[in-house]
């Protein structure tokens, strides 16, 4: 429940195969909270030395007067329809997000593993892929007509075991197969640029086809070595990529892994991938609720924003995977959008207002304080997050039948991202 708007990583040396020993705090994606401008202005309202007034005929106490709510700079009307991605490049992000609707994650093949770390993420391009492995094997799938891929990574608290499973899709099935080759080879070879020894090979129990390796690496500031296994598979026009790390030894790791691939093949047998040559034109908003959702903007905009999941791709995000299962499915949760601010669609309003319960009880029980609600919101909700890499404000608000959530370094600017979402949601 509730999701990693941030990430941060540990510093652990990079294991092979994998983008290397990292966590993730509540707030995950790329910093303890992301550190916004706070732009003060007003929207729709009446302002007098600094106060706003109510608008005649507004809204009776306790509901929400949009014309009193100060959104900042932040849009506070939907976008015009966003159409098809337009470009292949775009494409790739939307295909790899319709691909982790079926990509099976961590906590699913082993229920203790069960905190987010990275990389957690759409791979869509050939730098993005170096989250998730070496340099020189980033690169070695790039040539072979590398296309998008989603990754999805868990670990256990204490960090006794971790789990990264990753698909990638290729442009045929010729090409996947010799990515997959290329890795597994690439995999037992010494990598001086990233700190790795070499491996050794290992076989993967009843996957056959499956080429895999071993090896030890000892976190910085401990003395046991933790082992770990890569495995890559050809299948279709996919390469299925496990990393599993342990304090267990070799055995358990393979068999870890060979339980996910059990999983994960069944799973991306059911994905239908969309010719190459059409990725521009796959949609971008089916549903229309990205429109509807405060964008990120700027030159550099984070890989994964701007898009909406699916009930299952939302799951890889969420603090607590096997709770929101059960809760999304019982709440009827349909879509999320992740923008600046994300919005969650469910069954109705009802459903809404019960899960913005369960995401800041969720918040309460680790520890984390209330704050200041969203000013001229009475139903709003506030939470300060405190993490060892950094601190900010979470906000929650229900709009008929959409959950918002709104983060920043800045309480005012979590307040405003809140208050210009409901305002876009609630408009005409």
């Amino acid at each position: 429940m509730g999701f990693f708007p941030q990430s941060i990583v540990h510093g652990a040396p990079r294991p092979r195969g994998t983008a290397g020993s990292t966590w993730s705090s509540r707030l995950a994606g790329s910093g303890a909270v992301a550190v916004a401008t706070v732009l003060i202005a007003t929207a729709c309202t009446t302002v007098t030395d600094g106060a706003a007034h109510r608008s005649p005929g507004g809204p009776p106490p306790g509901a929400v007067d949009v014309s009193l709510l100060d959104t900042g700079n932040y849009p506070t009307r939907p976008a015009p329809p966003l159409g098809a991605a337009g470009t292949p490049e775009k494409g790739r992000l939307v295909e790899g997000v319709r691909m982790a609707e079926h990509v099976v994650g961590p906590w699913e093949v082993d229920a203790a593993l069960t905190e987010g770390v990275r990389p957690t993420t759409v791979l869509a391009d050939p730098t993005v892929l170096r989250q998730l492995l070496p340099r020189k094997m980033a690169a070695a799938a790039s040539k072979h007509n590398f296309v998008t891929g989603f990754s999805s990574a868990r670990r256990t608290e204490p960090d006794r075991v971790s789990l990264v499973n990753a698909v990638l899709r290729f442009a045929d099935p010729e090409s996947a197969a010799a990515a997959a080759t290329e890795l597994a080879d690439l995999s037992l070879q010494p990598d001086l640029d990233d700190n790795l020894p070499p491996a050794q090979p290992v076989a993967m129990p009843n996957n056959p086809g499956t080429r895999a390796s071993t090896l030890e690496t000892t976190p910085p500031g401990s003395t046991t070595p933790k082992t770990s296994v890569s495995a890559y598979t050809a299948h279709g026009p996919f390469v299925l990529h496990q990393f599993a790390d342990t304090l267990d030894g070799v055995g358990p790791a393979a068999d870890m892994v060979a339980k996910t691939l059990d999983q994960q093949i069944s799973a991306i047998d059911r994905f239908v991938p969309t010719p190459v040559s059409e990725l521009g034109g796959l949609p971008v908003d089916e549903g229309g609720l990205l429109a509807r959702t405060v964008p990120q903007t700027g030159d550099q905009i984070p890989v994964g924003k701007n898009l909406v999941y699916g009930p299952h791709a939302a799951l890889h995000f969420q603090i607590s995977p096997q709770a929101s299962t059960k809760l999304f499915t019982d709440l009827g949760m349909g879509l999320w959008a992740r923008g600046k601010a994300s919005v969650y669609q469910f069954r109705d309003a009802e459903s809404a207002e019960e899960m913005l319960e369960q995401f800041v009880r969720e918040l309460q029980d680790s520890g984390n304080k209330p704050v200041a609600s969203v000013p001229n919101m009475p139903e709003s909700r506030c939470i300060h997050v405190d993490d060892p890499l950094g601190s900010g404000d979470v906000c929650y608000a229900v709009a008929d039948r959409y959950v918002i959530e709104g983060s920043s370094a800045q309480l005012t600017d979590a307040h405003q991202q809140t208050a210009a979402q409901y305002a876009m949601l609630m408009a005409s």
